[in-house]
């Protein structure tokens, strides 16, 4: 059996926006900043300021890099093949509320991302972060040329037709989905409210045939076209890979990789 990580965490750098982001948006481009004594990820002009949590269970020096020729050297040594990647940080892009500056800000992470990922083609897939219907489709169609294995995209409560088509899309190119509450909570500061927020809207839109992954998401009542994946690596289910370090992810269970085959729902 294939080991595969279901879900994986990078630690984006810092200045990724203000050397990626179109040149108009140069000046609002987030990044990382001094705030209040800790390092904050903030947004110039904007009021949503992110302060990273110095216990997010995922933080990890070495397995959290954006070096993707380390990560890959890690991973090979805790027999891990493959590993679905998420952002950290970038989870507070989706509350922005002007359209042109968060697809932007979108283009820019999966610009860097596609780029990551080159590292180790074989090993490294990327989730994706997709804008509105106006743009979302087509950024889904270029993540998956990439092969890209998911995608990101925030739901507003009055937005149903527009989220609707976006996930025609990722159907049609055989991409998972993660739904996020536009503005709600996110994995970095609160992982067990994003779960839940994050389950009520895949029953939401449950009918539109798409595949879904839960981070965080209980290993309790399985559905079908619904991947969830488990955050304790002693609980059988879709592997987290970030566990403390490459010994921890070595030394975890088949068991722990085998909940719902990660690998056959992401066709690796």
């Amino acid at each position: 059996m294939k080991r595969i990580s279901a879900a994986s965490f990078v630690v984006e750098p810092g200045d990724l926006w203000q050397r990626r982001i179109a040149r108009r948006f140069f000046d609002r481009a987030p990044r990382m900043a001094s705030h209040a004594g800790e390092d904050a990820f903030v947004f110039p002009g904007e009021s949503q300021r992110t302060v990273p949590s110095r216990s997010v269970r995922w933080r990890d020096d070495r397995l959290t890099t954006a070096d993707g020729w380390t990560r890959a050297m890690l991973l090979a040594e805790a027999s891990v093949e493959a590993e679905v990647i998420f952002p950290s940080y970038a989870w507070s892009l989706l509350a922005l509320r002007d359209e042109a500056f968060r697809a932007a800000c979108f283009r820019a992470y999966n610009n860097w991302m596609f780029d990551f990922c080159i590292a180790s083609s074989k090993r490294f897939h990327s989730a994706i972060l997709i804008p509105g219907a106006e743009s979302g489709c087509a950024e889904i169609e270029r993540g998956a040329k990439r092969r890209a294995k998911a995608a990101i995209i925030g739901v507003d409560d009055d937005d149903r037709a527009a989220v609707d088509s976006v996930l025609r899309c990722a159907a049609a190119q055989k991409m998972a989905v993660v739904l996020a509450k536009r503005g709600g909570a996110t994995p970095v500061d609160d992982l067990a409210a994003f779960s839940r927020q994050s389950a009520a809207l895949v029953g939401r839109y449950a009918a539109s045939g798409t595949r879904f992954v839960l981070l965080g998401g209980s290993p309790s009542a399985p559905t079908a076209g619904v991947l969830p994946v488990m955050t304790n690596s002693s609980v059988a289910g879709a592997a987290w890979a970030i566990l403390g370090d490459s010994a921890n992810l070595k030394n975890a269970g088949a068991s722990a990789f085998a909940r719902d085959n990660a690998a056959a729902f992401y066709g690796l």
